[in-house]
């Protein structure tokens, strides 16, 4: 069973369900998944963080998030949520370190890949979002964001597209 809940077998999975409510099932494992570690003290502290963001106090959050990365430099899954505090409280280029981190290590994390995008998005380098937007969109075409971050993309895309021929 292990073997078949690999991130691959569960990507493949999502993108060849057929309803909302099986997909939502996928996403929700591949969430629980990311956030998994071996050592349980480690996934209670991602825990506290989270509840830290929800509660919305992001600096100590963040605070949780820069403890967890010293620990674990390879825990993906504290790269995304320190880079989610990083561009919630507007450090754009901590955050955009921090998703390439988390991207290194996981390199189809959906929820990177969107704050990747927003990222760029923010920083007006259209293309670079485009490109992360499309990806998050691939991998989880369920996603409730997806039909909104494919919009963007066309968006940018005809924005791109003006600028181009303007130069």
């Amino acid at each position: 069973i292990a073997q078949k809940l690999s991130m691959a077998n569960l990507y493949s999975l999502l993108q060849n369900v057929e309803n909302q409510v099986d997909a939502y099932a996928v996403q929700e494992t591949i969430k629980e998944m990311r956030k998994a570690h071996v050592q349980k003290e480690t996934q209670s502290k991602l825990e506290c963080g989270i509840s830290f963001l929800v509660g919305g106090d992001g600096k100590e959050a963040m605070e949780v998030y820069k403890e967890l990365v010293e620990d674990d430099p390879n825990y993906a899954e504290a790269w995304n949520r320190l880079a989610t505090c990083q561009f919630m409280l507007g450090d754009y280029e901590a955050s955009l370190e921090s998703t390439k981190k988390a991207l290194e290590l996981e390199p189809n994390h959906v929820q990177a890949l969107s704050g990747l995008g927003l990222i760029y998005f923010e920083e007006g380098e259209y293309k670079e979002a485009a490109q992360a937007f499309r990806k998050s969109a691939a991998l989880d075409p369920w996603s409730l964001v997806a039909t909104k971050l494919s919009l963007t993309v066309d968006l940018m895309n005809r924005v791109i597209f003006r600028e181009e021929l303007s130069n």
